[in-house]
């Protein structure tokens, strides 16, 4: 939906009708003042949020009349078109219900079936689509291996699903790991807004190109891909990160060898759990991975890894008032 800009001119006093402000379209005349004043009675009762600008612009000189003619935009976010495809009724209407609370959310569609989910994508052409593993018909495999051969255009995936499909999840992102974003894990309604938001997020983030790390965080795992291999890491196995250069970063876990990643320190650690505690400009470390800090020589080592490592100054101080 969309408004074209609205223009009005403003002098004296505001006027109500049926004890309702007027919209901004019959806007009535009335001071500077008080313009500001009746635009934001108006928002406050309508079901969508608005962004007002507005831009005060001088009468010409020609004018006879004193006064300023009030000339504003209005805005509204079009909402992020989904669909949710899920085999069990009840979860299916239970998800649509809990998306549309979110205005920037519009589910424009619905399926339980590979088929009809099909037909609807094509259809509607969503921004991003809320995927169960098992379908009626078939899987989300099936469904995405039909959307690539139709030439259907790749939107962002959230896979929806639980602990017992987790092998499944594993394989979705190592079969369509460019399109999948996160994996919403069932049951979905606890602490809902806070995982309704983050998956706006991410969906918002791959249409923008940025690139997001760990889908499976819900499962308290790490994603890191390394050339040709994905690598699934529980985040209490890391030890720590190092900075490698060229936008690179290197993981060490217990257990493997040094993992690659092809992305900056700084865009990895917002993905990973506050314990994983950035030391310094090129190191990350796990605090429970501690084993003493050095305090004359700002360093800390860790278990099980020979090497020391420096602690800046100002997070030297950070990690004493942590360490108590």
């Amino acid at each position: 939906m969309c408004y074209s800009s609205l223009r009005t001119t403003v002098s004296d006093t505001p006027t109500q009708k049926n004890g309702e402000y007027a919209t901004p379209s019959r806007a009535p005349k009335c001071s500077i003042a008080s313009t500001k004043y009746i635009i934001k009675k108006t928002n406050t009762r309508s079901p969508l949020k608005l962004k007002i600008i507005f831009i005060l612009i001088p009468r010409p000189q020609k004018a006879t009349a004193p006064g300023l003619r009030c000339e504003f935009l209005k805005y509204i976010t079009m909402p992020i078109k989904v669909i949710v495809v899920e085999d069990e009724y009840d979860v299916l209407h239970e998800l649509v219900d809990g998306l549309q609370e979110d205005p920037l959310i519009e589910v424009c569609a619905y399926a339980q079936e590979v088929e009809d989910a099909f037909e609807k994508i094509l259809s509607t052409r969503p921004n991003a689509l809320f995927l169960d593993i098992q379908l009626e018909g078939g899987t989300a495999f099936d469904l995405l291996a039909e959307l690539d051969q139709a030439g259907a255009p790749a939107i962002p995936v959230i896979i929806n699903t639980g602990f017992e499909y987790f092998e499944y999840a594993q394989r979705a992102l190592n079969d369509y790991g460019d399109r999948i974003v996160h994996i919403l894990q069932k049951p979905f309604f606890s602490h809902w807004e806070e995982k309704r938001k983050e998956c706006l997020g991410k969906i918002q983030s791959f249409h923008s190109g940025r690139t997001e790390v760990s889908p499976l965080g819900s499962f308290n795992k790490f994603i890191a891909r390394s050339k040709n291999t994905t690598f699934l890491i529980d985040f209490e196995d890391i030890q720590y990160l190092e900075v490698a250069g060229s936008g690179n970063t290197y993981l060490q876990a217990k257990g493997r060898e040094a993992i690659l990643i092809h992305r900056t320190l700084e865009k990895i650690l917002p993905d990973l759990p506050d314990y994983i505690f950035r030391i310094s400009r090129y190191h990350a470390v796990h605090l429970d991975a501690i084993k003493c800090l050095l305090h004359e020589d700002k360093k800390v080592q860790l278990e099980g890894v020979p090497q020391e490592f420096k602690v800046g100054e100002e997070y030297f101080r950070q990690l004493l008032r942590l360490l108590g």
